[in-house]
């Protein structure tokens, strides 16, 4: 099993060179893409960490008109249209304006 894993590892380096081969880049700039890259999936991670921890303290957020509630015995289906559909209309405009 670990001469498999081994394996398996080798064609992974080997797959990373040809491409930095192929691109025609430098390991120091890949490996320092790379680096800006998990920092940048980090701080999304923390901000939507963030947003999740805030949202119930947001006023009328899951409760507009438009979120429907169905109630069937002991199931509940929560269906929040109005709330995704002003989420995506704030989250257009904000991309839309970082754009510019």
């Amino acid at each position: 099993m670990l001469e498999n894993e081994g394996h398996m590892i080798n064609n992974l380096d080997k797959r990373i060179a040809f491409f930095i081969h192929w691109k025609n880049l430098s390991v120091e700039f890949f490996m320092s893409e790379l680096a800006r890259l998990l920092i940048i999936f980090g701080i999304i991670l923390v901000v939507i960490g963030v947003i999740i921890w805030l949202a119930p303290k947001i006023p009328l957020l899951g409760r507009l008109p438009g979120d429907f509630t169905f109630h069937w015995g002991r199931t509940t289906v929560y269906f929040p249209l109005a709330t995704c559909l002003l989420l995506s209309v704030i989250l257009t405009l904000i991309m839309y304006f970082l754009r510019k």
